[in-house]
């Protein structure tokens, strides 16, 4: 039962990280919405490794448990009837002794200890990659700001300098003819 439920979790694991990679493959061909679509797939990222962290987590930490209490049940069952339970439980444990199912019941649960600090991990860099994100995108607004009010500025002084030579047109005409008329 317990193997099941570690097969079980790692199935649905590979079946996500395809899911994401499918997803990966599309957004790179869709070219035009790339900003947007890396957005989303960040936050799809996010919610499903933090789903990962909580869910697939609890059921992996939940099932270690289960397999360390069989394995003291076991133990004791052998120790209290250690003549019979010796024979009997040695067969019945898949030709594997009570020492090495608490072997793979310890690499199990350092397995889980690596695959939670993965998940933090993962979070992490997420979580990074959003900021400097988000300071790119703040840093770039900023720039498209600067470049308006300069642009702005640009049209103002070429306003103003067509207004003075309006006005020098003005006054050169307006002095030609009195001299013309005088």
């Amino acid at each position: 039962m317990l193997r099941r439920e570690v097969e079980s979790c790692r199935l649905e694991m590979e079946c996500l990280r395809q899911e994401n990679m499918s997803l990966l493959d599309r957004l790179q061909g869709t070219g035009n919405g790339y900003g947007f679509s890396t957005v989303k797939l960040d936050q799809e990222l996010h919610a499903r490794v933090e789903c990962l962290q909580t869910q697939g987590l609890s059921l992996l930490v939940d099932s270690s448990q289960l397999g360390g209490v069989l394995l003291e049940y076991i133990k004791w069952m052998q120790y209290e009837h250690h003549q019979e339970a010796t024979s009997d439980l040695d067969s019945d444990l898949d030709g594997y002794s009570i020492l090495e199912h608490t072997l793979k019941h310890q690499s199990l649960k350092r397995g889980i200890d690596d695959f939670r600090r993965s998940l933090q991990t993962m979070l992490a860099i997420l979580d990074e990659k959003s900021s400097i994100e988000a300071l790119e995108w703040q840093s770039q607004a900023t720039k498209n700001c600067r470049l308006r009010q300069l642009k702005a500025q640009e049209s103002e002084v070429f306003l103003r300098d067509m207004d003075w030579r309006w006005l020098q047109n003005s006054e050169t005409i307006g002095k030609s003819g009195w001299l013309f008329l005088g």
